[in-house]
């Protein structure tokens, strides 16, 4: 029998899918009790979860507000994590892939060789997919443009970071999908050639996380207002691996400037501002940022030729000649201990003054946001410096952060973190004390490194030298042709290494270095001296090692005599006199050092005062109440602000907003929002489960809470979903055969349980003592349709059991070999047999130490299963079983080059790899190398497996020995978790 046939005549399958965000406020009120026990928690989590209750025992229309963040339990950056993690084979240090992998796979498996002949092809397989909602919660959006065309500036296009380019032409009562056919586009960036307005360009993958969590695929273009697209075949490469933001000429559609920020999962760090002149065809590397994230790049509105760039940790970078050529304009590299993520400027260029810029920053403890302006197009810049000290980018700014100036007052911004706020500048302007107000490094990263000793300055490996405050002024080491000058040579004690005392340095002469030092406020030549380690007579860079590689330079203030040494620094201990600066230099990893031919380069201290200008900052949205305010209904976490002027004599405008639950638009200057959430579908499903008999749903999302289907309805893509607890959601279990009892979870084991279909929610955490930090940061829970009642969860204690739908439970205690580190208990996986309770699977890994773990007697033991002897593996990403024999179950795997599918036909004494793989770095059966989440064997034949991967769902009609693209009409996304419940596949995308 066909399988066309068998779905019509056995009418097994009606298919659901489930995708979305936001936050609605009309919810009943709803009093819940808790039976979460404070006392019994470990360090840590007591006090989060008493936020939780607390929130419990509010109206729902208050506690959805500060549940929704539960002092960020929401965490971008351990889904980063995590993702990273289980695409890392054992033995590797990060993922493997090469890059636009996916893109690639998904053009083999389709059989057609571009991007634009994927809208052409139909499906030969189409099913019945229905689109189960829910439509009012979207996903992060990052990228936002206005169609310039309507006159009522309700068009606009939203680029999804989980969900391609979105269109609405009603201000977002109704949402269009551009991208379907496409892989799953991470999108943070569009633009709209201002010259021709079907001309479209957007950028794909984020470059703000410290784990790339989405990469990209380059540069996708439009010239058709966005119902078809195209990658330009020019950026699939890791030039373009994350395209942070995309400027074009508005007088030329085909002139267009991108910021990257390159090197994640292993690749090399180039990073930096690429220009292309015919459309994206080809291009031409402007400006390479040395090793730093390049993550914004804007133009002034009346002058595309004056350009800024926001690099991370650095600043800001300024081009007079449209952005071929560029040059320091605020640099405060060296100042902070910028940890990456932490150091992201976000700019802003006043409409009304274009001279007026502006630049906020996350400090780099992430504890302080700062906002510098300039009103001289960046020739100088002040400190806003606001009294009360509000943290407006509430330590997140490496993640969300945004800024947009008032577009007919350049004395007002708004600025978003997790709120957004609006900062009015004020009248009072004062100057600080001489400081280093940054350090500039300029073409030194091919030689030059330094070493963290705990210094001051650039990431500790600079250090203030003690001389009296008159003495310093800005100074500059130049290195290249014809620069030398002597130097005072010291020797420590033979041997010695760390802690010498001033007094043990030894002078010993005054020979050549390979650079010269000036005072660059007054043109004049100063002293150095230096620590001859290696006791060779010269001065000398080497790859770091802390016993040989001590070649410390010491600044003196001291004017240069080229014929004689200073008789105050030429004698034992006196590389100490009027000394400014202390470096520890080392060789580039990788590098040469070749003292004769170094490039012309430069290291820059300048030493400044620095102005600061009074400024008034005034909360706008408060998602957590944290400030006295109201959330307006808008989602938190804030990524960019598109400012629409539309009357200035009125004073009036339109501020849109991109956040991580969609998109948000206020018309009275921030004083109210709406955020609509109408069909753009784009929130991250990690958990999905359907009510036994009716169309009903429940569902975890990333950063967008635990909802569920209204009740007494058929869900579809337009349903309006009601919101259950807040919190990243992960695994959800509705119960099988008692509908009213429902389980949901956020990170970190933190299990709720509901007995009234959802009305109420109680803390199901009693006896459960693997919560918080001894707890996967992704909570996975097992459930049974036979016995309902009975539920796994793990921890690093080991498997943790229930026989009572999570009012109490137990652990049990794991063999030896349980003994997760904190990533592998983030890939933690528990699944029931579908066919027999018996049987439980759980475990992280695949590898010697770290195998399977299988239990036959419904969970009250486990015993170690074998590993698969042919390849190396590690984290696993799945586990799912079979649903007719109780001794199949089967691994899933998301390694590049290797097998995504092992299968055991005998509990684990054995597995084959069904993907083939084998040995290989490429399936031999038509199988992607992408990454792999879920599993299905369809219960009406056995031999038809669906495996859910990074670009949908592939299929095999003969139990595993071939595989190819399902063709169903399924879009090319994730495919996270597939369940069978009643007649319906039940996918999470």
């Amino acid at each position: 029998m066909s399988k066309k046939a068998a779905i019509a005549t056995i009418a097994l399958f009606i298919f659901g899918i489930v995708s979305f965000i936001s936050v609605v406020d009309n919810a009943d009120r709803v009093l819940v009790r808790s039976s979460l026990r404070l006392s019994d928690l470990p360090d840590g989590v007591e006090k989060m979860a008493s936020k939780i209750s607390e929130n419990f025992e509010r109206p729902m229309s208050e506690r959805k507000k500060r549940l929704k963040g539960l002092g960020k339990l929401d965490r971008p950056d351990l889904f980063a994590q995590y993702h990273h993690d289980i695409r890392t084979r054992h033995g590797e240090a990060a993922p493997s892939y090469s890059y636009n992998y996916k893109v690639e796979e998904l053009l083999k498996a389709k059989s057609v060789t571009s991007t634009k002949a994927l809208r052409k092809l139909g499906s030969t397989n189409q099913l019945d997919w229905i689109e189960r909602g829910p439509g009012n919660v979207s996903g992060r959006t990052r990228g936002l443009i206005v169609d310039p065309d309507d006159p009522d500036y309700d068009t606009w296009y939203a680029g999804s970071v989980g969900g391609g380019v979105w269109k609405t032409e009603d201000a977002g009562q109704s949402w269009i999908e551009l991208t379907a056919e496409l892989p799953n586009l991470a999108t943070s960036s569009l633009a709209m050639a201002a010259s021709n307005h079907d001309v479209i360009y957007a950028g794909t993958g984020e470059g703000f996380g410290n784990v790339d969590q989405i990469q990209g695929n380059g540069i996708w273009k439009s010239i058709d207002r966005g119902a078809t697209w195209d990658q330009l075949a020019s950026t699939t490469n890791l030039e373009f691996q994350n395209v942070t933001r995309i400027i074009v000429d508005p007088a030329d559609e085909n002139t267009l400037l991108v910021s990257t920020a390159v090197g994640f999962n292993g690749a090399p760090n180039t990073s930096g501002i690429q220009r292309s002149i015919d459309g994206g065809a080809s291009w031409t590397k402007v400006y390479d940022s040395g090793g730093r994230f390049v993550q914004q790049i804007i133009a002034n509105p009346e002058d595309f030729k004056i350009q800024y760039a926001a690099v991370n940790a650095v600043g800001v970078m300024k081009s007079t000649d449209a952005g071929l050529t560029w040059s320091p304009s605020l640099n405060l590299g060296g100042i902070f201990d910028f940890d990456f993520p932490s150091g992201r400027f976000e700019l802003a260029v006043a409409p009304s003054d274009t001279a007026r810029i502006f630049a906020a920053l996350d400090e780099d403890t992430g504890t302080t946001s700062i906002l510098y302006i300039s009103q001289d197009a960046g020739a100088t810049w002040m400190k806003g410096s606001d009294a009360t000290g509000v943290n407006w980018l509430a330590e997140q700014g490496w993640y969300d952060n945004t800024i947009a100036v008032h577009p007919f007052n350049e004395n007002v911004v708004f600025v978003g973190g997790v709120n957004l706020w609006r900062i009015d500048l004020g009248t009072g302007i004062d100057t600080t004390d001489f400081q280093v107000t940054g350090i500039d490094l300029e073409n030194t990263s091919s030689f030059l490194a330094f070493v963290n000793f705990g210094g001051a300055l650039q990431g500790g490996g600079i250090d203030f030298g003690g001389a009296s405050e008159g003495d310093y002024t800005s100074i500059e080491i130049r290195f290249g042709p014809g620069k030398s000058q002597k130097a005072h040579r010291f020797l420590i004690p033979e041997g010695e290494t760390s802690g010498v005392p001033d007094a043990n340095y030894t002078y010993q002469d005054y020979v050549d270095v390979p650079f010269e030092l000036w005072d660059s406020d007054n043109d004049v030549q100063l002293m150095v001296s230096f620590r001859d380690q290696t006791r060779n007579g010269v001065w000398e860079l080497a790859e770091l090692d802390t016993e040989t590689t001590r070649e410390y330079v010491f600044l003196s203030a001291e004017p240069y005599d080229p014929n004689n040494p200073h008789p105050l620094i030429a004698r034992n201990g006196g590389h100490t006199h009027r000394r400014l600066y202390f470096i520890w230099p080392v060789l580039v990893e990788g590098g040469i050092f070749d003292p004769d031919n170094l490039p012309e380069a430069t290291l820059r201290i300048n030493w400044e005062r620095l102005i600061t200008q009074s400024v008034t900052t005034t909360n706008v949205t408060d998602a957590y109440d944290e400030f006295g305010g109201s959330a307006k209904q808008v989602h938190p976490d804030h990524h960019n602000i598109v400012i629409i002027p539309i009357n200035e004599a009125s004073n009036s405008f339109r501020l849109l907003n991109a956040n991580d639950g969609g998109v948000s638009f206020s018309d009275d200057a921030g004083a109210t929002f709406t955020q609509p959430l109408n069909g753009y579908n784009t929130t991250q499903f990690y958990g999905v489960d359907k009510k036994n008999g009716a169309n009903e749903f429940i569902g975890g999302m990333q950063d967008n809470n635990t909802w569920r289907s209204p009740a007494g309805e058929d869900a579809s893509a337009s349903s309006q979903w009601t919101f259950q607890f807040g919190g990243d959601g992960f695994e959800t279990i509705w119960h099988y055969t008692e509908p009213n009892k429902l389980i949901g979870s956020i990170p970190n084991n933190l299990i709720f349980r509901s007995l009234d279909g959802g009305a109420s929610w109680f803390s199901a955490l009693n006896g459960l003592d693997d919560v918080g930090t001894g707890a996967p940061f992704l909570t996975k829970l097992a459930k049974s349709k036979q016995d309902p009642d009975l539920v796994f969860a793990v921890g690093e204690s080991g498997v943790w059991r229930t026989d009572y739908f999570a009012s109490s439970w137990t652990l049990t205690q794991m063999p030896a070999g349980w003994t997760p580190d904190i990533n592998s208990l983030n890939a933690s996986q528990v699944k029931i047999s579908l066919v027999n309770p018996q049987i439980v699977w759980a475990g992280q890994n695949m590898i010697e130490d770290s195998p399977l773990y299988m239990s036959s007697d419904g969970g009250l033991s486990f015993a170690e299963t074998a590993v698969f002897p042919d390849v190396p593996l590690g984290r696993i990403s799945g586990l799912e079983t079979h649903p007719a024999e109780d001794s199949t179950a089967f691994a899933l795997f998301s390694f590049a080059n290797a097998p995504k599918i092992l299968r055991t036909n005998d509990l684990g004494q054995t597995w084959e790899d069904i993907s083939g793989f084998g040995t290989g770095t490429t399936s031999t059966n038509g199988f992607p190398d992408v990454a792999v989440h879920s599993l299905l064997v369809l219960p009406y034949d056995t031999d038809i497996i669906w495996a859910g991967t990074g670009i949908g769902i592939f299929e095999s009609m003969d139990g595993g020995a071939t595989w190819a693209d399902a063709n169903s009409g399924f879009p090319a996304t994730l495919v996270y978790e597939m369940v069978i419940v009643n007649d319906q596949v039940v996918v999470a995308t």
